[in-house]
């Protein structure tokens, strides 16, 4: 009965694991698209301040 629960719980720590990982590379993958677009309006806003 032990056994059974603790490779229950495991399974249940992989999937909860494997979502957590999916879901950091999802929000590193927007991150890095929106990313560049705001890095381009970060360069630009930079350039304005030093021209001024």
């Amino acid at each position: 009965m032990k056994k059974k629960l603790i490779k229950h719980y495991k399974h249940l720590f992989t999937f909860g694991f494997s979502l957590l990982l999916l879901s950091i590379v999802l929000l590193l993958l927007r991150y890095y698209i929106y990313g560049f677009k705001g890095i381009n309006e970060l360069i630009k806003l930079k350039n304005k301040s030093y021209k001024n």
